[in-house]
């Protein structure tokens, strides 16, 4: 759900239709959502959210796809379950 939440927010924001998407996430995707969410009061450190972009983006490709993003966040949010691991594996986000 929160990859979906960053990813719906920077499709409107740049009025890009589903077939027009990226294969994911860019870091100004994320620090866009990351002042968006927060009501305009946080303003991440370039090198923080570079950081954070670099240990999500594990196939080092410049985007964060939903696969990334889930093992990023898997050490903290604990396993996926059965039914999550299933909608991963089939690309649906």
């Amino acid at each position: 759900m929160a990859y979906k939440a960053v990813e719906g927010y920077s499709m409107g924001r740049k009025k890009l239709s589903s077939s027009k998407r990226l294969s994911g996430l860019t870091a100004d995707d994320i620090r866009d959502f990351l002042k968006h969410a927060s009501g305009g009061n946080v303003y991440p450190v370039e090198k923080e959210l570079q950081l954070l972009f670099d240990r999500m983006d594990r196939d080092q490709d410049r985007l964060v796809s939903v696969h990334d993003f889930a093992a990023a966040i898997s050490p903290f949010m604990g396993q996926p379950s059965g039914d999550e691991k299933a909608k991963i594996a089939g690309g649906t986000h």
